[in-house]
């Protein structure tokens, strides 16, 4: 990746990190879709853990070249159960703020078998840890049949996914319970209304009808225990949003040049670490 190009990438985080219309869900779906674009790869995931990996995501999103209800299954299956013990211990013992290349975190018989839409014959996994314990999880991977990942993608990844990482530990919020239960749907009309839209507007953005946006406001409104519009808004302003990375913390750099850092890779079995430039 070339400077000018992670500049502009960097520049488009910032625009993220400013925005505080967005809901937890809007953040990563943001995120996603700029690293999805930057590095122009076939699957792009990004999963939060606020209770840690030793839980099942919080939030989960996926980006891939799949029709009909193929991303809901990826997004279901990109990050295991949390009965899946195996892959979650794997998943954390890596190095957090790295960029692994095949880190064979689901390399057994069993695995094999319950692989899904979201498996990939290539694959590569950050990890960053913030402040308060919350854990991203970011993969990049090739889609299943087109091989292994090419080499200035990865090198694109790992210039790339620490700004981004420090961006979702600024902007991600811990959502008060009545947020948290929210289904997509009305977490969507909530993002819209947060960004100003009116009813129509958003029965318009949605599909939904005019009195469907208005039943789902209303619910909302008795979930946050507020009583118009205006203070709804004002109680998702108000929730303390931002963290501090502790584990990758390492690979901050200033803006000014792309960051040197490092990418595990395995290749027959064997490892070895390729500086980025």
């Amino acid at each position: 990746m070339t400077t000018s190009s992670l500049r502009n990438a960097i520049y488009r985080l910032g625009q993220i990190s400013s925005d505080e219309t967005l809901t937890n869900d809007a953040l990563l779906e943001r995120l996603v879709d700029l690293l999805s674009e930057a590095l122009e790869v076939d699957i792009v995931a990004m999963g939060v853990f606020e209770e840690g990996l030793d839980a099942s995501s919080s939030a989960c999103v996926v980006r891939g070249p799949w029709t009909g209800s193929q991303p809901t299954q990826a997004s279901d299956n990109v990050f295991w159960a949390i009965e899946d013990r195996s892959v979650a211990q794997r998943l954390a013992q890596l190095k957090r703020g790295r960029l692994h290349h095949n880190p064979g975190i689901a390399e057994d018989a069993e695995a094999e078998e319950q692989k899904t839409v979201s498996s990939s014959d290539d694959t590569a996994i950050a990890l960053f840890k913030r402040s308060d314990g919350i854990e991203l999880v970011i993969g990049i991977n090739a889609a299943p049949g087109s091989g292994e990942i090419n080499r200035a993608v990865l090198q694109k990844a790992g210039a790339l996914v620490p700004f981004v990482a420090r961006c979702w530990a600024d902007c991600w919020k811990i959502e008060p319970a009545w947020m948290a239960a929210f289904k997509p749907q009305a977490k969507g009309i909530l993002a819209l209304v947060l960004q100003g839209l009116d009813d129509d507007q958003i029965a318009e953005k949605t599909g939904l009808s005019y009195h469907s946006v208005r039943a789902h406001l209303k619910r909302m409104f008795r979930e946050a225990d507020v009583r118009s519009r205006l203070h709804l808004m004002q109680a998702c302003r108000e929730i303390s949003r931002g963290g501090v990375i502790i584990e990758g913390r390492e690979l901050e750099t200033e803006l000014a040049d792309p960051p040197e850092i490092e990418v595990a890779v395995r290749a027959n079995g064997s490892s070895h670490r390729q500086p980025v430039a």
